[in-house]
């Protein structure tokens, strides 16, 4: 069973978690585009010790994640 089945969708404190991780994914990325090195590194730090990672069925793929049923379209899951 997903880590995910087990919470029940209107589960607000666990969609508040997945929602944080996902702006967490974001905020790295565009540390990265930006070239800002120093907030990239400070970001990393969190997303590694963050409980979740890289969805291995869709590998948060654009093309992949909406459809994905391992993640649910979040693009990574619980470790």
């Amino acid at each position: 069973m997903h880590v995910f089945d087990q919470w029940d969708a209107d589960d607000a404190a666990a969609q508040r978690r997945r929602q944080a991780h996902g702006d967490l994914l974001k905020a790295l990325v565009s540390a990265r585009n930006a070239e800002d090195y120093k907030t990239e590194r400070a970001l990393r730090v969190l997303v590694d010790a963050a409980p979740y990672s890289q969805c291995p069925a869709c590998s948060d793929t654009d093309t992949l994640r909406p459809s994905c049923q391992e993640c649910h379209g979040d693009g990574f899951v619980s470790d």
